[in-house]
């Protein structure tokens, strides 16, 4: 009679242990998960917020360029500059 109940004690306890280490293992993989996640939207900001500043380097030294060109009388072509050395910029990523 006591073994039975025993048994069923430690089935309850071994039960238990194993069901809480599951949810344990279960919770850290889904918050893990979800770190994954905002770090990929993060980076995927970032990327956007380079893409404009690109952008607006280019138009920056597009103004300078007519800026020089119009007090001086020539073109330093600042923009192509600035165009090949973002190019150099991406193929150095890739």
């Amino acid at each position: 009679m006591i073994e039975v109940i025993l048994t069923c004690v430690i089935s309850g306890i071994v039960l238990l242990i194993t069901a809480g280490t599951g949810a344990y293992v279960v919770n850290y993989f889904r918050l893990k998960k979800q770190e994954i996640v905002s770090n990929a939207n993060d980076i995927l900001n970032l990327k956007q917020s380079i893409l404009i500043i690109r952008k607006a380097l280019i138009i920056i030294t597009k103004a300078i360029d007519r800026q020089t060109e119009k007090a001086h009388g020539d073109d330093p072509e600042l923009s192509e500059l600035t165009r090949d050395l973002l190019r150099h910029d991406e193929e150095d990523k890739v």
